[in-house]
């Protein structure tokens, strides 16, 4: 949209703010396009919140923008509704098996190496949580994994960060061998 926009409240998503003369419809509010977990369009009318944590690249102040919120609105329109109210679930039994196993503690897909399940873990329930990094940390003090490295700071919040970004950007992880790839940090 080139606007004005900033993180939400929470933190796991952002909004952007435009002027516009009026959308072609009512507000609406529709699952997500890949990578991003849910999208919603809405004029006056409507109550908003504002957090006041700017998203660096985007312009300082408010940018008319009818035709692009126009364009949006349609599409978006365009999309699925809902079958029900509350969220739905769906992941592959292959992941859901993997979640299983790391649950469990069981590192074996992973070479034994306790980091690389960690990350492993972390992605997949930041997919199960749509990126909620109190989730992901609050259910992986529930698993088998958990061990006190966990209670470092730093390799927490690196690992959790690291995990939601590629489970919202739909990065592969796994190669075909179920195997997680990465590169090592130079301090260990």
């Amino acid at each position: 949209m080139d606007s004005y926009a900033e993180y939400s409240p929470s933190g796991t998503g952002c909004h952007v703010w435009v002027v516009c003369q009026g959308l072609p419809g009512k507000g609406l509010q529709r699952p997500g396009f890949p990578g991003c977990k849910q999208i919603e369009v809405k004029g006056t009318g409507y109550y908003h919140t504002y957090s006041g944590r700017h998203l660096s690249k985007t312009p300082a102040d408010l940018q008319d923008r009818h035709e692009q919120i126009t364009e949006l609105y349609n599409r978006v329109s365009r999309l699925a509704k809902p079958e029900k109210a509350g969220l739905a679930l769906t992941m592959p039994l292959s992941e859901k098996e993997r979640l299983d196993k790391l649950m469990a503690g069981d590192m074996s897909a992973y070479n034994d190496d306790h980091s690389a399940a960690d990350f492993a873990l972390c992605i997949l329930l930041a997919k199960k949580h749509q990126g909620n990094a109190f989730k992901v940390d609050a259910e992986f003090r529930e698993s088998g994994l958990y061990r006190d490295k966990w209670e470092r700071e730093d390799y927490r919040e690196t690992t959790i960060t690291k995990a939601v970004r590629a489970a919202m950007k739909e990065e592969p992880i796994f190669d075909t061998e179920a195997r997680w790839t990465r590169t090592r940090p130079r301090n260990g």
